[in-house]
């Protein structure tokens, strides 16, 4: 299938992933947080934890929301052991979309064809956690 119909973004590091938590979590109308647990020592960007548990990022395309095919996803996250931490469904605009993918763009994927996708509705943003969850989801999406 065509590489936009089947978008997914995946934070690049732990430090990505804080950033992305508070541009893709926070619901902008009540300024309310997200309910996600900051595994990130503030002071210093370093884990929290003894053990490299990390938050991954990812987003799945409006296409693969709108025919329920991200259902089959989420399984392929669940069978690798991956927690959903948290999980939201909403619309992802242009500034947005600009900010996540900014180190993609225009090497890997076109702004306006981003954009184009994620006018057609709503994505789905999950919060990933396992111990070094960024890597393991890089090696699961390819």
């Amino acid at each position: 299938m065509d590489r936009v119909d089947n978008a997914i973004f995946l934070s690049d590091s732990v430090i990505e992933a804080k950033q992305e938590s508070e541009l893709l979590f926070v619901d902008k109308q009540n300024k309310l947080g997200s309910q996600i647990i900051s595994l990130v020592d503030p002071k210093n960007d370093n884990l929290l934890l003894n053990n490299p548990v990390e938050l991954a990022y990812v987003i799945i395309s409006p296409s693969l929301v709108k025919t329920n095919e991200f259902v089959y996803v989420l399984d392929d996250f669940y069978r690798s052991k991956f927690i959903v931490s948290a999980m939201k469904k909403r619309s992802v605009n242009r500034e947005e979309l600009q900010t996540i993918f900014r180190d993609m763009i225009p090497r890997l994927h076109s702004l306006d064809v981003l954009e184009q996708e994620f006018k057609r509705g709503d994505a789905v943003i999950l919060a990933l956690e396992k111990v070094k969850a960024i890597e393991s989801c890089s090696q699961l999406i390819g």
